[in-house]
């Protein structure tokens, strides 16, 4: 099984479409009171084209024998100081997914790995991505690649009168 790791472009939106509807399905499932259902893709073309036109993002693919079988999106983010907090410039990797049927193989972290080399090619020195707790299994993947818990957000659900 040959395998690869690039750039994505026009040709791999219909690949791409597929793997966000399988990342999507999974956070309306998981959490219906924070995604709405994807009955339909909720990306559209004109998104994705978008991504791929943006100087700010990188939408890189694995291909497994000549199957797109997973994505990274990852994106530089500049924020601005404040009284509180320094200005940063880091990356955010807003997407990760490789296909159900392909996971296990080492594809998830040679696609984190293009995302942060993308990220060090732009003279950024830190990279972030935030994990939703029912993904527990992403965390040891996440720590094995060196990533710790920058902060935590908790969450209540009160009773409304």
């Amino acid at each position: 099984m040959a395998s690869l790791i690039r750039p994505a472009t026009h040709d791999d939106l219909a690949a791409l479409m597929e793997l966000f509807q399988q990342l999507d399905d999974l956070h309306s499932r998981e959490l219906p009171q924070v995604f709405r259902e994807a009955t339909t893709s909720a990306r559209s073309v004109a998104d994705l084209q978008g991504l791929l036109a943006d100087p700010a993002v990188a939408l890189m693919v694995a291909e497994l024998d000549h199957l797109i079988v997973g994505l990274v999106h990852v994106k530089e983010v500049m924020l601005p100081g404040s009284t509180c907090f320094l200005p940063a410039r880091y990356a955010q990797v807003r997407d990760l997914v490789v296909h159900a049927d392909h996971r296990h193989l080492g594809l998830g972290a040679a696609l984190m790995a293009e995302a942060e080399r993308w990220a060090a090619s732009r003279g950024i020195g830190e990279i972030r991505l935030m994990v939703w707790e029912f993904a527990g299994s992403a965390l040891p993947f996440y720590d094995s690649l060196g990533y710790s818990t920058l902060n935590r957000t908790m969450v209540k659900q009160l009773e409304s009168k």
